[in-house]
Protein backbone atom coordinates (compact mmCIF):
# COMPACT_ATOMS: atom_id res chain seq x y z
CA UNK A 1 0.00 0.00 0.00
CA UNK A 2 2.93 2.07 0.69
CA UNK A 3 4.69 1.93 -2.18
CA UNK A 4 1.83 2.21 -4.47
CA UNK A 5 0.84 5.53 -2.58
CA UNK A 6 4.28 6.46 -3.11
CA UNK A 7 4.21 5.70 -6.91
CA UNK A 8 0.78 7.34 -7.10
CA UNK A 9 2.47 11.26 -5.53
CA UNK A 10 5.46 10.56 -7.91
CA UNK A 11 3.34 10.24 -11.16
CA UNK A 12 1.22 13.60 -9.98
CA UNK A 13 4.79 15.29 -9.50
CA UNK A 14 5.89 13.79 -12.64
CA UNK A 15 2.60 15.02 -14.25
CA UNK A 16 2.79 18.54 -12.15
CA UNK A 17 6.17 19.26 -13.49
CA UNK A 18 5.87 18.80 -17.00
CA UNK A 19 2.12 20.81 -16.54
CA UNK A 20 4.81 23.81 -15.52
CA UNK A 21 7.07 23.65 -18.29
CA UNK A 22 4.15 23.39 -21.04
CA UNK A 23 3.44 26.94 -18.85
CA UNK A 24 6.31 28.12 -18.67
CA UNK A 25 7.09 27.59 -22.88
CA UNK A 26 3.81 29.36 -23.18
CA UNK A 27 4.84 32.44 -21.25
CA UNK A 28 7.17 33.23 -23.78
CA UNK A 29 4.39 33.64 -26.26
CA UNK A 30 1.24 34.59 -24.26
CA UNK A 31 0.56 36.02 -20.76
CA UNK A 32 -1.61 34.10 -18.66
CA UNK A 33 -3.80 35.90 -15.63
CA UNK A 34 -5.65 34.09 -12.94
CA UNK A 35 -7.50 36.67 -11.66
CA UNK A 36 -9.18 36.29 -8.20
CA UNK A 37 -11.61 39.05 -7.17
CA UNK A 38 -11.83 39.90 -3.34
CA UNK A 39 -14.83 42.69 -1.45
CA UNK A 40 -12.19 45.64 -1.89
CA UNK A 41 -9.25 44.11 -3.77
CA UNK A 42 -8.65 41.30 -6.46
CA UNK A 43 -5.70 39.27 -6.47
CA UNK A 44 -4.01 37.11 -9.32
CA UNK A 45 -1.68 34.72 -10.30
CA UNK A 46 0.32 36.18 -13.58
CA UNK A 47 2.58 34.04 -16.25
CA UNK A 48 4.30 35.60 -18.90
CA UNK A 49 8.25 35.87 -20.30
CA UNK A 50 9.36 32.86 -18.15
CA UNK A 51 8.44 34.79 -14.47
CA UNK A 52 5.33 34.03 -12.35
CA UNK A 53 3.96 36.92 -10.83
CA UNK A 54 1.56 36.55 -7.71
CA UNK A 55 -0.09 39.70 -6.84
CA UNK A 56 -2.09 40.29 -3.33
CA UNK A 57 -3.83 43.79 -3.98
CA UNK A 58 -2.27 46.59 -5.51
CA UNK A 59 -5.34 47.22 -8.08
CA UNK A 60 -8.37 48.08 -7.69
CA UNK A 61 -11.42 45.16 -8.06
CA UNK A 62 -12.44 44.04 -11.31
CA UNK A 63 -16.00 44.05 -12.38
CA UNK A 64 -17.62 40.46 -12.60
CA UNK A 65 -17.61 38.08 -9.79
CA UNK A 66 -15.95 34.49 -9.77
CA UNK A 67 -12.10 33.78 -11.05
CA UNK A 68 -11.76 35.07 -14.19
CA UNK A 69 -8.90 33.68 -16.47
CA UNK A 70 -7.41 36.49 -19.44
CA UNK A 71 -4.98 35.89 -21.82
CA UNK A 72 -3.07 38.33 -23.30
CA UNK A 73 0.66 38.82 -25.46
CA UNK A 74 3.53 38.01 -23.63
CA UNK A 75 4.79 41.58 -21.72
CA UNK A 76 7.68 41.21 -19.35
CA UNK A 77 7.11 42.49 -15.80
CA UNK A 78 7.99 46.05 -15.09
CA UNK A 79 6.50 46.71 -11.81
CA UNK A 80 8.88 44.30 -9.76
CA UNK A 81 11.34 47.31 -9.29
CA UNK A 82 15.03 46.51 -8.48
CA UNK A 83 14.85 43.50 -7.14
CA UNK A 84 13.22 41.92 -10.02
CA UNK A 85 16.64 42.13 -11.92
CA UNK A 86 18.27 39.85 -9.49
CA UNK A 87 18.32 36.95 -11.26
CA UNK A 88 15.12 36.62 -11.58
CA UNK A 89 13.09 37.00 -8.04
CA UNK A 90 11.43 40.66 -6.57
CA UNK A 91 8.95 41.49 -3.92
CA UNK A 92 7.24 44.93 -4.32
CA UNK A 93 4.71 46.60 -2.02
CA UNK A 94 2.36 49.03 -2.87
CA UNK A 95 0.70 52.15 -0.67
CA UNK A 96 -2.75 52.99 -2.60
CA UNK A 97 -4.43 50.93 -3.21
CA UNK A 98 -2.56 48.22 -0.40
CA UNK A 99 -0.70 45.39 -1.97
CA UNK A 100 2.46 43.69 -2.45
CA UNK A 101 3.41 41.18 -4.99
CA UNK A 102 6.45 38.31 -5.62
CA UNK A 103 8.07 37.27 -8.87
CA UNK A 104 10.11 34.35 -9.21
CA UNK A 105 11.13 32.43 -12.80
CA UNK A 106 9.39 29.30 -13.66
CA UNK A 107 12.00 27.00 -13.47
CA UNK A 108 11.29 26.97 -9.12
CA UNK A 109 7.97 25.85 -9.82
CA UNK A 110 10.03 23.26 -11.99
CA UNK A 111 11.59 22.37 -9.50
CA UNK A 112 9.37 22.08 -6.62
CA UNK A 113 7.40 19.72 -8.68
CA UNK A 114 9.69 17.20 -10.19
CA UNK A 115 11.48 17.11 -6.10
CA UNK A 116 9.05 14.54 -4.29
CA UNK A 117 9.64 12.31 -7.55
CA UNK A 118 13.69 12.80 -7.49
CA UNK A 119 13.29 11.91 -4.12
CA UNK A 120 11.21 8.49 -4.42
CA UNK A 121 13.42 8.00 -7.40
CA UNK A 122 16.89 8.40 -5.24
CA UNK A 123 15.58 6.40 -1.82
CA UNK A 124 14.52 3.31 -4.46
CA UNK A 125 18.26 3.56 -6.02
CA UNK A 126 19.07 3.38 -2.12
CA UNK A 127 16.79 0.12 -1.54
CA UNK A 128 18.20 -1.57 -4.71
CA UNK A 129 15.36 -2.05 -6.46
CA UNK A 130 16.14 -0.42 -9.53
CA UNK A 131 17.11 -2.62 -12.52
CA UNK A 132 17.23 -6.14 -12.12
CA UNK A 133 18.15 -8.40 -9.43
CA UNK A 134 20.73 -10.44 -9.57
CA UNK A 135 19.95 -14.26 -8.26
CA UNK A 136 22.52 -16.50 -7.29
CA UNK A 137 23.62 -19.02 -10.12
CA UNK A 138 22.80 -23.00 -9.52
CA UNK A 139 26.21 -24.40 -8.94
CA UNK A 140 27.52 -21.02 -6.94
CA UNK A 141 29.63 -21.85 -3.82
CA UNK A 142 30.06 -19.41 -0.92
CA UNK A 143 33.68 -17.70 -2.68
CA UNK A 144 31.67 -17.82 -5.98
CA UNK A 145 30.25 -14.81 -7.86
CA UNK A 146 26.65 -15.29 -7.48
CA UNK A 147 25.79 -14.08 -11.40
CA UNK A 148 28.26 -16.66 -13.17
CA UNK A 149 29.26 -18.88 -10.05
CA UNK A 150 33.10 -18.39 -11.04
CA UNK A 151 35.35 -19.03 -8.18
CA UNK A 152 37.00 -15.91 -6.68
CA UNK A 153 40.69 -17.69 -5.47
CA UNK A 154 41.59 -14.35 -3.65
CA UNK A 155 39.04 -15.48 -1.26
CA UNK A 156 39.44 -18.87 -1.00
CA UNK A 157 43.84 -18.78 -0.15
CA UNK A 158 42.73 -16.01 2.39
Amino acid sequence: MHRRLLNLLSALSLLLCVAVCAVWVRSYCAQDVVLFPFARHASGVYSSCGQVLIRFGGFANTPGRGVRLIRDRATCFDDAGRAGALVGFGYVRFAQPPGWSVLFPHWVLATAAAGPAALAAAARLRRGRAGFEVTPAANAGPNACPECAAENRALISN
